[in-house]
C-alpha cells in the first residue's frame, strides 16, 4: 500500500481496500507518465510544429474577436488588459492558444458594467443576426459566448475578470479578493503578437505569480476535444470560418 489510512469524520465517506493501489500498479503509472512526458518535451525542444488550416482559422478568429473588444474599450474609454490563461500563453508562448476556445481579460469594476451596455450596442450594430451572444455572470468573472450561426460546435468565450481598488489605490484586489500592489498592474504595458499589440499588466511575471507561484509550469484548462473535432467535420467549415473571420476584420477596419 502506498496510501496510509486516512482518519475519517464519522459523517464522511469511508475508504475501502478496494480504493487503495500497490506500490508496484503506482510506479507503473508513473513510468507511463514520465513517458508520456519524455516524448512531449522532445516534440517541444527538437521540433518545430504548424497548425492545420483549422486551428488557424480558429486562431484568426480569436485575434479578430479580442481585437474587436480592444477597439470597442478604446472607443468608449475603457481600461482592459489580457488576463489568465489567455495572459499566462501569452509570456509563455507568444500567442493566443486557440484549442481552449478562451479568452480572459481583466477589467476595473467602475468599467465593467458599462462594458455590458456598449458591448451589447456594438455587437448589435456590426454584426446584426450574423453572431449571438450570451452573457453569464458569477462571482468570479463575468462570461460572454459568441454564437455563430451557421456553426452550432463553434461557442468562443470571453471570460471578463473584474478588479477593484482597495481603499488607498495603493493596492487591488482580484476577483477572489486576494490583495496585490496597484504598481504590478498599472501603467499597462503592451505585449506585441504577430500583427497585434495588447494591453498587459506592468510586470506581467509578478501578476502572474500572484496567481498562481508555479505558472510557469501549470497547465492552461484543458480544452474540449470532442467539441473541436465535432465542428471539424461540418461540411464547408472552411468557408464558414473564413467568412465570421472576413465579418470580423471588416468590423475592426471600420470600427
Amino acid at each position: 500500500m502506498i496510501l496510509d489510512k486516512l482518519k475519517k469524520d464519522k459523517n464522511e465517506e469511508i475508504i475501502s481496500d478496494e480504493d487503495y493501489v500497490s506500490r508496484k500498479e503506482f510506479n507503473k503509472l508513473k513510468r507511463r507518465i514520465n513517458a508520456h512526458q519524455y516524448y512531449l518535451n522532445n516534440i517541444y525542444v527538437f521540433y518545430s510544429l504548424e497548425p492545420t488550416q483549422f486551428l488557424k482559422e480558429i486562431k484568426d478568429l480569436s485575434y479578430g474577436m479580442m481585437e474587436f473588444l480592444g477597439h470597442l474599450c478604446d472607443k468608449h474609454d475603457l481600461t482592459y488588459w489580457l488576463d489568465s490563461d489567455t495572459l499566462l500563453n501569452v509570456a509563455r508562448h507568444g500567442e493566443f492558444m486557440p484549442e481552449n476556445l478562451d479568452l480572459n481579460m481583466g477589467m476595473l469594476k467602475s468599467d465593467l458594467m458599462k462594458f455590458v451596455e456598449v458591448f451589447k450596442s456594438e455587437m448589435n450594430n456590426t454584426f446584426s443576426d450574423n453572431v449571438a451572444y450570451e452573457f453569464k455572470e458569477s462571482p468570479e468573472f463575468f462570461k460572454i459566448t459568441f454564437k455563430f450561426n451557421d456553426l452550432e460546435d463553434l461557442l468562443l468565450e470571453v471570460n471578463v475578470f473584474p478588479y477593484d481598488y482597495l481603499d488607498d489605490e495603493s493596492m487591488v484586489k482580484d476577483s477572489e479578493d486576494k490583495p496585490f500592489k496597484a504598481d504590478i498592474l498599472f501603467p499597462l504595458g503592451k505585449m506585441q503578437l504577430d500583427d497585434y499589440s495588447y494591453p498587459v499588466p506592468c510586470d506581467v511575471y509578478e501578476y502572474l505569480k500572484h496567481r498562481n507561484d508555479d505558472f510557469m509550469f501549470s497547465l492552461s484548462r484543458v480544452p474540449d476535444f470532442d467539441r473541436l473535432n465535432r465542428l471539424r467535420k461540418q461540411p464547408d467549415l472552411f468557408e464558414m470560418l473564413k467568412r465570421y473571420n472576413a465579418m470580423f476584420r471588416s468590423a475592426n477596419e471600420n470600427f
